[in-house]
């Protein structure tokens, strides 16, 4: 089996390669970000986001649904076998998706193997392909392309449904907007966020109107802004009396924003996402959290925000149809990894079952689970 190498640190990686680095960038900063939808907010709890949600009659596409169709979707064919046609010994009552050739993956050599079949592992195989002309080998366990970005069409309603939750895409960087341009049309999207804080409806993250109407205040410019916030922020010192960095989530909060919007929103929406409150949780966590100066109440600030027209799993349709690249779906990694032919592999998979398989611990995170739920 070949040894495993991390897309963002290995000398032979594909951010490392120049040829490659502009569009994996992608990995890293145009992403899918996964909004779900969390459970109800118990009565001690005084702040909750009002989300977007979409209402179906329907029910979850059947299972051996591997590669959806997708209205307006370009054309493409793709490389797909079940482990069924790939002579896996897993047994399998699912639909065989249509493959070019009826062989054994596992007899010959590719340049790449990837574990993971979304955002990460496809742009990898999709760049190899077309930058460098190599073979990759794409093992998925799921039955769909596409990871947790995998939409499709409801056949009773005709409504676009996101089994993961909705994904919204953001960018700042002019070449990576350029890269998934080719991969289809994109209709302009500024996500927003309302939260209800006691009882009255405030923008989130932060920003002028929430101040104002959470604390009956009349700022109106930037300057105003940064005024009220530096008479709120709390300071820390250590041992010498000087001011030093903050050690939890809490304590950066309070630096930024003070007690009052920490203990309204910080705080109590922290806990629910994380089943931990701040002081609990690394600093690095809410410092990615915005606090805006201004009246923008958009959630994310960068110039680039949009949906893809036809849904991301034409997008990844499209983006693996390289006849270099050949997906097994619901083929198990770990179940088939001593059968691996490859110059290099990279694991895209969830990190928890990657070291779960070393004999590690379970990692202490919450992850999500969506319900389709019929109306």
């Amino acid at each position: 089996m070949p040894a495993i190498r991390n897309p963002f640190s290995s000398r032979d990686s594909a951010l490392n390669d120049r040829r490659l680095r502009g569009p994996v960038l992608l990995l890293l900063i145009g992403t899918c970000i996964f909004a779900y939808l969390s459970p109800p907010v118990s009565s001690e709890d005084n702040t909750d986001l009002i989300r977007a949600t979409s209402s179906t009659k329907s029910k979850h596409p059947p299972a051996q649904v591997v590669l959806p169709k997708i209205e307006g979707a370009a054309s493409s064919k793709m490389n797909v076998q079940t482990p069924k046609e790939a002579g896996s010994t897993a047994a399998t009552d699912k639909k065989s998706a249509p493959t070019e050739k009826d062989e054994d993956p596992f007899s010959k050599e590719y340049d790449n193997c990837i574990v993971g079949a979304g955002l990460s592992g496809s742009v990898i195989a999709e760049n190899y392909a077309t930058k460098l002309g190599q073979t990759s080998l794409i093992i998925e366990k799921r039955d769909h392309i596409g990871g947790n970005c995998y939409d499709y069409i409801d056949d009773e309603t005709g409504i676009r449904v996101s089994r993961f939750g909705a994904h919204l895409f953001h960018t700042r960087h002019e070449r990576v907007w350029d890269y998934v341009q080719q991969f289809s049309e994109w209709v302009p999207y500024e996500h927003k966020v309302l939260g209800i804080v006691n009882g009255k409806h405030v923008p989130i993250p932060v920003t002028i109107d929430t101040v104002n109407t959470l604390f009956d205040e009349k700022i109106t410019s930037t300057e105003e802004m940064d005024e009220w916030l530096k008479k709120e922020q709390v300071t820390f010192q250590d041992d010498n009396g000087e001011e030093r960095e903050a050690k939890n989530s809490e304590e950066v909060a309070l630096m930024r924003v003070g007690q009052r919007l920490y203990d309204l929103i910080f705080k109590p929406y922290t806990f629910k996402q994380w089943a931990k409150y701040p002081a609990e949780l690394g600093p690095e966590v809410l410092s990615r959290i915005p606090v805006r100066n201004n009246h923008d109440g958009r959630y994310f600030s960068d110039p680039h925000q949009a949906l893809p027209k036809n849904g991301y799993t034409a997008i990844f349709e499209k983006m693996l149809s390289s006849p270099k690249i050949t997906v097994l779906t619901n083929t198990d990694y770990f179940e088939v990894k001593d059968k691996l032919k490859c110059k290099r592999l990279y694991y895209t998979g969830p990190v928890d079952a990657y070291f779960a398989d070393l004999g590690w611990p379970k990692l202490e995170y919450r992850s999500s689970r969506c319900h389709l739920n019929e109306l």
